[in-house]
């Protein structure tokens, strides 16, 4: 009966381990992911604050910033 039980408890271990190294793993990416969209987010407020849209390079411009932030919200999802 004791070898059972003390297999079963290195299993609960193992997996209490696994699933708590995952959690972090998640929750880092998920951080660096919003972090980097609100990055992208200020970039962009920061490009429109100061557009012109007489002129045509400044409007490229945002145009660009605008394409970066849509594919990072595509990236990280």
């Amino acid at each position: 009966m004791r070898m059972p039980l003390t297999l079963v408890s290195q299993e609960v271990t193992t997996f209490l381990y696994r699933a708590v190294s995952d959690m972090l793993l998640t929750v880092d990416h998920m951080e660096a992911a919003r972090s980097e969209y609100r990055g992208a987010l200020l970039w962009m407020r920061d490009v429109s604050e100061h557009l012109d849209p007489d002129a045509e390079k400044r409007l490229h411009k945002f145009r660009l910033v605008g394409h970066t932030v849509l594919l990072t919200i595509l990236d990280s999802s």
